[in-house]
């Protein structure tokens, strides 16, 4: 439990984290989801269902359902998701951005 709360000593009140788990649900997962929580934090999660332990936490909870063939998941539709989240994000923080100009 040390060691989780370290790692996460520089989140504060308003910070968001993204967790990202599908059945079954890893128990470390949760762990640190419980961390960041506890120090404030918003939890994102990406997960395969509203009855994942990670919807019941989280401040926004986004689905995503992959095919799974001899129990090994495609991981094609969350990884698309992730993509678009990462996309999203940057476009909005460069259009925050003003670079300083040089004289």
């Amino acid at each position: 439990v040390r060691a989780v709360e370290a790692r996460f000593a520089d989140i504060a009140p308003g910070d968001v984290m993204l967790a990202v788990s599908f059945e079954p649900y890893a128990p470390e997962t949760l762990e640190m989801v419980d961390a960041a929580l506890a120090r404030g934090a918003r939890l994102l999660a990406l997960t395969d269902s509203q009855l994942s332990p990670l919807a019941s936490r989280a401040t926004v909870t986004l689905l995503a359902q992959d095919a799974a063939t001899f129990g090994f998941r495609s991981l094609t539709s969350t990884l698309t998701l992730a993509q678009s989240l990462f996309l999203a994000l940057a476009y909005r923080m460069e259009l925050a951005y003003e670079p300083s100009r040089k004289p």
